[in-house]
């Protein structure tokens, strides 16, 4: 019987990306605001996941999730 089960994980997060707490107090907190990360870099862009960059500021992509791990909302940072 083929394998059914999507590809990918199961929490929310895209493959090949982790979702890394912001401040190191939050790891045991029930939600925790993240950025995320690509686990191999971007030869150009890097780790993180940049949405645009502004004459004073940059935004970069972040999440909200849960103490399972799992995605809840995505922000930007």
């Amino acid at each position: 019987m083929p394998n059914t089960s999507p590809s990918g994980s199961h929490n929310g997060i895209p493959e090949g990306y982790l979702a890394i707490p912001i401040q190191e107090s939050e790891l045991g907190a029930s939600i925790r605001l993240c950025v995320l990360v690509r686990q191999t870099p971007d030869p150009v862009a890097g780790h993180m996941v940049l949405l645009r960059d502004l004459p004073d500021a940059m935004v970069y992509l972040g999440c909200l999730v849960d103490a399972g791990g799992s995605l809840r909302e995505w922000t930007e940072l």
